[in-house]
């Protein structure tokens, strides 16, 4: 289980330092967003204006993040989807590391060496 911060305002300055780590600015970010979500580059000013109002709202914790932002959130930023909502206490390992219950299952002798060689 993880811990899920309630703090709007916390969780808000915590997605605003991860945006501006990764992107020049948080309207970058937006149009970064509305080309993965809708699988394309043309995306006009008002879909990106409309987003930027929305996400503003959000890292000034005026608002919380909703769970139909959370796949490209957490593509864009590199993130899991618990270190969003627990503004950065948590987080899981990330996709393609090796764990026990993936090893134990697997048929493919080369999980079972990554598994073996792993940092602990």
């Amino acid at each position: 289980m993880f811990h899920v911060e309630n703090n709007s305002a916390v969780l808000g300055a915590y997605l605003r330092s991860l945006i501006k780590s990764r992107f020049a600015s948080i309207r970058k970010f937006c149009r970064a967003y509305l080309e993965l979500r809708d699988n394309t580059a043309d995306v006009s000013d008002e879909e990106i204006r409309k987003l930027l109002n929305r996400f503003s709202q959000i890292l000034k914790g005026d608002k919380r993040i909703q769970i139909d932002d959370l796949p490209y959130v957490t593509e864009l930023l590199g993130v899991s989807c618990e270190e969003v909502l627990s503004a950065g206490k948590d987080s899981v390992k990330a996709a393609g590391s090796v764990e026990d219950r993936s090893a134990e299952f697997s048929n493919d002798p080369s999980t079972w060496q990554e598994y073996i060689g792993r940092d602990c």
